[in-house]
């Protein structure tokens, strides 16, 4: 019996994944529609051809979607997991974070001592747990400073 506090999966329009990272504009496009904080477009540009994996989701010729992987092989950070708000609930999220998952376990396998790191909403935190990620451990903080 499906949950009645989510809304049900909708069918979903065609998608592709590309293994590419989303132009400026699309990034930024795909962080407002989200919500999120848009960066300054020269050093989103600069971050975009710096991370070690990208993939987008394309349906119907645009980009509803986009993932990332940064990280020097010791610490890997699954960033920017972003799906446009029309096309959530359709997996696209699921098929990026599962693809990019299997990016790092090829750049570092179980016994590494690799570090796989991301930070999400807390209302997220059930939907990543499928991909093995847990909350840090209570000796462990999270702190950032944010340079807007």
């Amino acid at each position: 019996m499906p949950r009645k506090d989510k809304p049900p999966i909708r069918v979903s329009k065609p998608y592709e994944l590309v293994e590419r990272a989303p132009s400026v504009a699309e990034f930024i496009a795909l962080r407002s529609d989200a919500g999120w904080h848009l960066p300054n477009q020269k050093i989103a540009g600069a971050a975009l051809n710096k991370a070690l994996y990208s993939i987008v989701a394309i349906s119907e010729g645009t980009v509803v979607g986009c993932a990332r992987i940064v990280g020097d092989g010791l610490y890997l950070y699954l960033q920017d997991v972003i799906v446009k708000s029309a096309s959530r609930r359709c997996g696209i999220g699921t098929a990026l974070v599962r693809r990019c998952m299997d990016v790092t376990a090829s750049i570092a396998p179980p016994n590494s001592g690799c570090l796989v790191v991301l930070m999400a909403a807390p209302e997220l935190q059930r939907f990543y747990s499928r991909f093995g990620f847990k909350l840090a451990p209570e000796n462990l903080s999270f702190m950032l400073i944010q340079r807007t």
